[in-house]
């Protein structure tokens, strides 16, 4: 799971409670961005899904 450490929807919290219920899910958080992660962040967005596609 993907999420930003400054965003409200879905609140860090919820996110991390999504992850731990999804067996082998990993949470990932952008730090410091918002809700827009991918227009804020689009650099670290898309190393994450690069991490991820590779596994």
């Amino acid at each position: 799971m993907l999420t930003s450490d400054q965003g409200l929807l879905p609140p860090k919290e919820l996110s991390e409670e999504i992850t731990a219920a999804i067996r082998r899910a990993r949470l990932q958080v952008i730090a410091d961005c918002g809700r827009l992660s991918q227009a804020e962040r689009p650099a670290k967005v898309a190393a994450a899904l690069v991490a991820w596609r590779n596994g």
